[in-house]
């Protein structure tokens, strides 16, 4: 896609249909790069369930991995 840096997707949000919740991903700079465009805050990494919803103010936070590229929060659908 020949998008301008300011308009191309910083997060993608999807279902995790195995476990039955959501995920956010932080998209990477190149389709071969590990560097995110815009890791997850700082303050949610590395936390799970309540004390990431505490932090988020989300219910339902299951998980923010510690280099901040993926969480996860429980909602039904």
């Amino acid at each position: 896609m020949r998008l301008s840096d300011d308009t191309k997707p910083i997060y993608v949000i999807y279902t995790d249909e195995t476990a039955g919740n959501y995920r956010i991903q932080a998209v990477p700079v190149s389709p071969e790069s590990f560097e995110s465009r815009k890791a997850l805050p700082e303050s949610w990494r590395g936390l799970r369930d309540d004390e990431l919803s505490k932090e988020t103010g989300i219910d339902g936070g299951i998980f923010v991995h510690a280099s901040g590229f993926i969480g996860g929060e429980c909602f039904a659908y």
